[in-house]
């Protein structure tokens, strides 16, 4: 199993090279170099490699519609999924979307049969942030939102940033 930056890096670009390799045979183009190893490769891993974003209409949902790409939870809706892998660590989650601030969230894994306990909780109108603990890996994790207000409330996307610390 490939696990650092460097080594799935590594494999892709063999991946890459192979195909090349089929395309050149394919074309009938001469013939390159029979192996290609990549040298001296340093690689910086930002947040971005760390995160994942799942945009609203990747999410499922309960009493709501999708549009624009957006989940519209309707009086008691429930915005779930998105049945995700989380490896041991700790996480910042952030949900953004519009009348956000009375929202219930809560995250579970296993389907629905683990509970994870969040922390931090801020809540604003466009944006709820928290962090969860993750002691073990989790399979089927899903970060859900329930809207018991009277009016809509819209989920855009939710954030799963691998926390640094």
């Amino acid at each position: 199993m490939v696990h650092t930056v460097e080594e799935r890096v590594r494999q892709h670009l063999g991946d890459l090279y192979g195909l090349v390799r089929q395309a050149m045979e394919i074309c009938q183009l001469p013939a390159g170099p029979s192996s290609c190893e990549v040298t001296n490769l340093s690689l910086e891993v930002d947040d971005e490699c760390r995160s994942n974003k799942y945009e609203g209409s990747e999410l499922k949902y309960h009493k709501g519609s999708v549009e624009n790409n957006k989940i519209v939870l309707d009086k008691d809706g429930l915005q779930y999924g998105p049945y995700c892998e989380l490896e041991k660590g700790d996480y910042v989650v952030e949900i953004y979307g519009n009348y956000l601030s009375n929202v219930d969230v809560w995250v579970t894994a296993d389907a629905g049969t683990t509970l994870i306990p969040i922390e931090d909780i801020k809540k604003e109108n466009e944006r709820v942030q928290y962090s969860v603990h993750v002691d073990e890996k989790y399979d089927n994790v899903e970060f859900l939102v329930k809207n018991g207000q009277d009016i809509e409330t819209a989920i855009s996307y939710i954030i799963v940033r691998k926390s640094s610390t």
